[in-house]
């Protein structure tokens, strides 16, 4: 790691039972669960990052200047967002997904543009987060699941916000533990959102409880 980025790099990773795996660009990424008989093979996982800011105890600093920024395993580029030293951060907070007023501006550029595959329309907004693949368990055509979660209008708001205490000069990073997502969604009862409702807000809880952050050693 470049010393310009030594104290606080927030760097995204694939995790999965506490094992890192290479991304998706490199690798196809299969969960085996032995005690419930069955495989998932994750072939997309996409999610937009907004909103992120550290703070210390005197202000707060963007960390991305668009403050959107589209994670994509398939893209291992993606998977790395780094911050000059800032040595006295004690907190980091972003979200998971757009929020209402990007969603109420209909389809934008950059991280933004609905080529990358993550827009629904004007009227349903963003996709907050894809995830995509297939397993045994699935009932449906080719055992495939879909998971498209979003949208932004009362009652059916999908973003979620995190916030995470950083210890001063500690280097971190966050991890997604996908495993941990699969493990608390029945792909047996539950395997295709495609647009915002209950479901996308079931999911999105779930997938929210999926993101820590540990701390790095120097």
């Amino acid at each position: 790691m470049s010393p310009s980025f030594r104290y606080f790099s927030l760097l995204f990773l694939f995790f999965i039972n506490n094992a890192f795996a290479t991304p998706l660009a490199k690798v196809k990424v299969v969960l085996n669960r032995p005690a419930l008989t069955d495989s998932i093979a994750i072939d997309v996982f996409k999610c937009y990052l907004s909103n992120i800011v550290i703070s210390d105890s005197n202000y707060k600093n963007d960390l991305s200047p668009s403050n959107y920024h589209l994670l994509d395993f398939s893209n291992s580029d993606t998977i790395f967002l780094f911050v000059s030293p800032f040595a006295n951060a004690n907190s980091i907070e972003f979200n998971l997904g757009i929020d209402s007023i990007i969603n109420s501006s209909g389809a934008l550029g950059g991280q933004l543009d609905p080529s990358n595959g993550m827009y629904w329309t004007w009227q349903s907004g963003y996709i907050n987060f894809k995830i995509e693949g297939s397993s045994p368990i699935c009932t449906s055509r080719n055992h495939e699941f879909q998971f498209h979660a979003g949208g932004y209008a009362y009652p059916y708001n999908a973003l979620k916000a995190f916030k995470f205490e950083l210890q001063p000069n500690k280097p971190f990073h966050i991890e997604i533990d996908l495993a941990l997502f699969f493990n608390m969604i029945s792909l047996k009862n539950l395997d295709h959102v495609m647009s915002p409702g209950p479901n996308a807000l079931k999911i999105s809880k779930a997938l929210a409880s999926c993101f820590k952050i540990v701390e790095d050693e120097k």
